[in-house]
């Protein structure tokens, strides 16, 4: 069997439309779940991308394997998903997008190939025209399609795992101009796909298009998905390819008074759409209710194609494996899913904990004194953010001053947008969820004090590079 794990990079599970959206914006992930398994309640963890695909290549959260900021290279403590597959005899395929977790960082760790499309001849000479608008020409996602089939026309004899990340639903939202299925031409705002056209003094107007925009690129992104499936189709090995479809973390729309992602774990962020369908319905129809994470890719997937995990790697997953769901049967989900937030300017951390019902989130703002105002300083220097700082000062105020409360506790069961906080009403919650959260934190560091993990720290030098990062919003 052949195993394909496809990303929709910054893909929130609201706005699929097997999870409920009311815009057709998803029409062959709906078809793949028709036939497959939806996994109602899956929640990533962390709200930006390289920590994320950490999580899903080891099993483990962000505190354990270590890539937890924007200067944190992938060193993992453990094989990663594409060196078990390689082991077990898998031609392990890499196609990534996304110039977050790039082949330079470690990301290529296990793969026979992985190519950094961004890097591809084509993607170069791809000429800035209308629809682009953008320094460096972002990897589109026909490109991503177009990258497995070379790799895999090379060598088909083998069985795959392919890793296959298109980074097409993330901002910029510049859909081509044929597929501007949402997007509403009358608009004449100054909100173009960026999420920087978007942070201050935003009208309805200009959020709904930011939304049309991003609509209309899941849109396309699923018609490349489907091309795709198409091809394994003619190939003759859908009936026997697991494919596995996710969104690594959501984008936020002004729901709590911010835009794009890296930002604390509220629902938009951190619920992610999971699906799995075998071509030949060898996995059952089913919706699995059980809270889940990504964390549970990395067993999940080795279990279900039977490939062997030795027992020292076995005992520090933090996964759990879900591999029962596609054969009909129950599985345990977590009682409490976690999530690390180190963002890479000058905000807080935040870590949360999230049950069927509830959603407890907690910062680590540091105390607003002399030092902090000198070290925020310096970092605005450094990261370049005066001008946009003075362009968009509400935003940059309410995201870095204005913000008091240091835990947030929601009852998703009555409030599921997470709009009433009821920590101080509900103490004994509040403090058993923060009991839950500084446990669940030793654990992590108990695990990769045991694996004698070493972090590796990365050097953002290359211009091209970071523009590239800058058009993604990760650097000023």
């Amino acid at each position: 069997m052949n195993v394909l794990l496809y990303v929709f990079d910054a893909l929130r599970a609201d706005h699929v439309g097997c999870y409920g959206y009311d815009r057709r914006t998803t029409p062959n992930i709906d078809t793949l779940a028709a036939n497959g398994i939806r996994f109602e309640k899956c929640i990533s963890p962390s709200t930006w991308t390289r920590p994320v695909a950490a999580s899903i290549l080891t099993g483990l959260y962000p505190p354990t394997h270590g890539v937890r900021r924007i200067s944190d290279g992938f060193n993992p403590p453990v094989p990663t998903l594409a060196e078990q597959f390689r082991s077990a005899g898998y031609r392990t395929i890499g196609v990534g997008s996304m110039p977050n977790m790039n082949s330079s960082w470690g990301f290529d760790k296990g793969f026979d190939v992985y190519r950094d499309l961004f890097e591809d001849d084509i993607v170069q000479q791809r000429a800035t025209d209308d629809h682009e608008r953008t320094d460096v020409p972002l990897v589109r996602a026909e490109d991503v399609t177009r990258g497995f089939k070379e790799e895999h026309d090379v060598d088909s004899d083998r069985p795959f795992f392919a890793l296959l990340w298109s980074n097409e639903t993330h901002g910029p939202y510049v859909p081509p101009e044929e597929h501007r299925n949402f997007v509403d031409e009358t608009y004449s705002g100054p909100v173009d796909g960026t999420i920087d056209s978007t942070l201050d003094s935003a009208t309805e107007e200009d959020i709904q298009h930011l939304v049309d925009l991003y609509d209309s690129e899941i849109r396309y992104n699923d018609d490349c998905f489907g091309t795709l499936i198409d091809y394994l189709g003619r190939m003759g090995e859908l009936e026997d390819t697991l494919i596995v479809v996710l969104g690594d973390h959501g984008d936020a729309f002004n729901e709590h008074g911010e835009f794009g992602h890296g930002l604390p774990p509220h629902e938009e962020l951190v619920h992610v759409p999971l699906i799995a369908s075998y071509g030949d319905s060898r996995v059952e129809s089913a919706i699995v209710d059980e809270l889940v994470s990504l964390v549970d890719l990395y067993p999940t997937l080795l279990e279900y194609a039977d490939v062997d995990v030795h027992d020292t790697v076995s005992e520090s997953l933090q996964g759990r494996s879900l591999a029962g769901a596609m054969t009909g049967e129950s599985v345990d989900g977590h009682e409490h899913a976690f999530v690390d937030v180190c963002t890479y300017d000058v905000t807080e951390t935040s870590q949360a904990v999230r049950s069927d019902e509830w959603k407890y989130i907690r910062f680590d703002r540091g105390e607003k004194n002399a030092s902090w105002v000198v070290r925020s300083a310096k970092l605005v220097l450094e990261k370049n953010l005066l001008l946009d700082i003075l362009q968009n000062p509400t935003y940059y105020y309410r995201r870095f001053v204005e913000q008091d409360d240091s835990e947030l506790l929601y009852d998703l069961t009555t409030d599921p947008m997470e709009t009433e906080n009821v920590s101080e009403d509900l103490p004994d919650h509040r403090d058993r969820f923060d009991r839950l959260l500084e446990e669940w934190c030793a654990e992590c560091e108990s695990i990769r004090a045991d694996m004698d993990a070493t972090k590796t720290t990365i050097e953002i030098e290359d211009g091209t590079q970071k523009e590239r990062l800058r058009q993604l919003g990760y650097l000023e």
